[in-house]
């Protein structure tokens, strides 16, 4: 189980030997940036912040390494 992209990597991390990864090339290319307090509902409009999360897909071949057979995608 994992909620976001960070804590896919960790648990995709977690793993020693791969024979075959089939990955989402894209999990979620932004996240959030969280405020701190409450957000006030007095607002007419609000504006997010978001910022882009790190690529797992290309982190895969160095913790894998060459024994692997990697297999990415695009959703």
């Amino acid at each position: 189980y994992f909620d976001s992209c960070a804590s896919l990597n960790e648990r995709i991390k977690q793993l020693r030997l791969a024979k075959i990864v089939v990955h989402a090339a894209a999990v979620s290319d932004y996240t959030p940036i969280r405020e701190p307090g409450k957000i006030s509902s007095d607002q007419e409009a609000l504006t997010i912040r978001l910022q882009r999360t790190p690529k797992i897909l290309s982190s895969l071949r160095e913790h894998f390494g060459n024994q692997s057979y990697l297999v990415g995608f695009k959703l």
